[in-house]
């Protein structure tokens, strides 16, 4: 058995992976390009994991992540259109519609599991009774894990654990506000009917786990 787990760009999925990973000890799955595909194919057997972010913070950090690759010539991004805001934000809509259309799919959101990612596991537990003896794991482990294996785990640009801010961070923003407010409305929007689905979830373990006096 595997565990499943996608996102749009820099939405904390390899974060999440090396936790969860750690705290089941089973594989994770993830595609490195971020598109649909996965999520089309899906058969809904095994843990399907989404995680989600705001739309403002994920996008920026997207252009930043794509800018690097394409200027740098990393891993076979030599397309300028994979670059362009436009672009991006039109996946995003397209991913986050999706998601809105087969609910069928984990949705773990980055300001939970980054502020306690072993509730957000046991809640995933909950949901996938497959996954048993599942253990709490500390942040260290998490951040030790896998700065063995991704070197660049704390670049500015392309970085996947907390360090430090991109210089060109504040600019970036502030254009993407200037000319795509509206845009980065209708995301979070769908972005935050996908959170609900999760706060719902929440609620319903709570109350199965600790019971409602209510």
């Amino acid at each position: 058995m595997y565990i499943h787990i996608e996102s749009l760009e820099r939405s904390g999925s390899t974060f999440f992976a090396y936790a969860i990973s750690l705290a089941t000890g089973i594989d994770v799955i993830s595609s490195p390009d971020h598109k649909l595909y996965p999520l089309q194919v899906y058969d809904g057997v095994e843990p399907f994991i989404i995680t989600l972010r705001d739309a403002l913070p994920s996008i920026v950090s997207a252009k930043i992540y794509r800018d690097y690759f394409y200027n740098n010539k990393l891993s076979n991004s030599y397309d300028i259109e994979n670059t362009l805001l436009e672009n991006i934000i039109a996946r995003y809509k397209e991913y986050t519609q999706y998601l809105i259309d087969n609910p069928k799919f984990f949705i773990a959101p980055f300001q939970e599991f980054t502020k306690d990612h072993n509730k957000v596991i046991d809640l995933i537990a909950y949901t996938y009774p497959v996954l048993e003896n599942v253990r709490p794991v500390t942040y260290e482990e998490i951040s030790e894990r896998a700065s063995s294996i991704i070197k660049t785990i704390y670049e500015p640009e392309i970085g996947n654990l907390p360090r430090e801010k991109y210089e060109l961070k504040d600019e970036i923003e502030e254009l993407i506000l200037k000319d795509y407010s509206d845009d980065i409305d209708h995301i979070q929007s769908n972005i935050n009917k996908l959170y609900n689905r999760y706060y719902a979830l929440e609620l319903e373990y709570n109350k199965n786990t600790t019971g409602d006096r209510k």
